[in-house]
């Protein structure tokens, strides 16, 4: 009883503080861009939706369809990219997964898959060219990108080698990172910690961890994959006036 009053009260003050920034950037807004964004933006989002400019990146039909003729209205824009993302312009070849969010650039690590259950989520049903660009070529002279969320299956440290400008000035990074290798010859998550360093942007924490059990898969079990969080510490923010 005495965790719920507490934990309760934290919420509400965290919710108050919420509040209070999002009143504070409400003649300003902040533009985060949603790499991989079947399923919608991250609920951590909800709370700042009204200062927020929403760029949403899918380039998989089967999900980016419904972005756009669902747009998510609570934030200040809404923009959806369909095109796929890399660290430079041309094709790829997308491996088409039975489950669309588990479709990635890699092919899947079939043997380590079957080590758990529901492993047909990553058989691969078929494959498609992709066209990528980059997200400096998006973002281009036309502003800055303040936060990147990415959920791209593997390929997040491509990703973001193409954006070398756009990392100079922006504040955080929220990257699904693996332990293991989902997917073969994947990077893994001290190559995306090691490279985003280099732009001053530090690793803070884990906002998820998801564990694998090899007879059900309920958040037990070995620790495969994270979601991280990465932001740029105030002695390096860039100067506005320089």
């Amino acid at each position: 009883m005495l965790r719920t009053i507490l934990t309760s009260r934290a919420r509400r003050a965290l919710g108050r503080s919420v509040g209070d920034v999002a009143d504070v950037l409400a003649t300003n807004s902040l533009r985060m861009m949603d790499v991989g964004a079947a399923g919608g933006a991250p609920s951590r989002w909800q709370p700042f939706a009204r200062v927020v400019d929403y760029v949403g990146v899918e380039p998989d039909p089967r999900s980016s369809s419904d972005l756009i003729t669902n747009p998510i209205s609570q934030f200040r824009s809404h923009n959806v990219v369909t095109k796929g993302l890399w660290s430079s312009d041309g094709s790829v070849t997308l491996h088409m997964c039975r489950k669309p969010m588990a479709s990635s650039v890699y092919r899947p690590n079939a043997k380590f898959a079957a080590l758990f259950p529901d492993s047909g989520r990553f058989d691969i049903v078929g494959t498609e060219t992709m066209e990528v660009t980059t997200i400096d070529n998006i973002v281009n002279d036309q502003y800055h990108l303040d936060g990147i969320k990415l959920d791209v299956q593997g390929a997040e440290f491509e990703v973001l080698a193409g954006a070398k400008e756009t990392l100079a000035n922006t504040l955080l990074v929220e990257s699904e990172v693996e332990f293991v290798p989902l997917y073969e010859n994947q990077p893994l998550v001290s190559d995306v910690t090691q490279q985003l360093s280099l732009y001053g942007i530090e690793f803070i924490d884990y906002l998820y961890l998801y564990r694998w059990h090899p007879e059900v898969l309920d958040g037990t079990g070995q620790l495969v994959f994270a979601d991280a969080l990465y932001m740029r510490s105030p002695e390096k923010l860039p100067d506005d006036e320089g």
